[in-house]
């Protein structure tokens, strides 16, 4: 804090607070009077309107009140609901900050009405303006998580798809999962198997007579010969008497 700009003391962080925020914030009081000293704004607030004063009414910082009103800071500003320190100090029932905000405030209105006026007016203004601010940049948190959301949904939604073609792909890789060598033994035992029965068939039909039932062929009108225990052969001139 004894090295930071002016800058860096009026920059908010990440919560968007300011270092004098913060000091008020814990009731740190050399914290709070080394920022102001160096250029902390005791007036600025953060995103909800919340200024210094607010935080030190809020949590009971009497000491940090009392710093604060008399290096000028603004008893009459308002947060984004219209509250003033005041508010604050008695929401929380901090008795000792109501009653020395409420004697604050009783003399400065005795001493100047139109300077109190004037404070309650640029208050005023400045919450309507930093309350559609913050509305604006709610509206862009809410497009920004909404967009991040349905992202996130379709990136599941196609790892789900994905998934289940894989799923679908190695199912009928198991169901039909013969080996290709296999798949050619097989195909040509079938094909042995059909060629032998026709060899089979053509075979015994070509050394077997037809013979008609209505016998308008005999014996010798059939072609070929065919060989059998039935069949006898003698020498040429010999008959066998029966």
């Amino acid at each position: 804090l004894k090295e930071a700009t002016r800058k860096e003391l009026n920059s908010p962080d990440e919560d968007g607070m300011t270092p004098t925020l913060w000091a008020a914030y814990h009731g740190n009081l050399e914290a709070l009077r080394l920022v102001v000293s160096r250029g902390g704004d005791p007036d600025k607030c953060d995103i909800w309107g919340n200024t210094p004063l607010h935080l030190a009414a809020a949590n009971g910082h009497l000491n940090c009140l009392s710093f604060l009103v008399s290096f000028g800071a603004n008893i009459w500003c308002l947060d984004n609901d219209y509250h003033t320190p005041l508010d604050m100090a008695a929401t929380k029932s901090h008795m000792e900050c109501i009653r020395y905000l409420d004697s604050i405030a009783a003399k400065q209105s005795n001493l100047n009405p139109k300077l109190v006026s004037k404070m309650k007016e640029k208050a005023f203004k400045e919450a309507e303006k930093r309350i559609k601010e913050c509305a604006k940049l709610q509206r862009k948190h809410h497009l920004r998580m909404e967009k991040k959301y349905k992202k996130e949904m379709m990136d599941m939604s196609d790892s789900v798809s994905f998934s289940s073609y894989c799923s679908s792909t190695m199912s009928r890789q198991h169901t039909v999962s013969v080996p290709y060598s296999q798949a050619t033994l097989n195909a040509t035992a079938r094909g042995k198997t059909r060629i032998q029965k026709k060899l089979e068939k053509k075979k015994q039909g070509d050394g077997t007579f037809k013979i008609y039932e209505e016998g308008r062929k005999s014996i010798r009108s059939l072609s070929g010969l065919q060989l059998s225990h039935d069949v006898m052969f003698v020498k040429q001139g010999t008959y066998i008497s029966t």
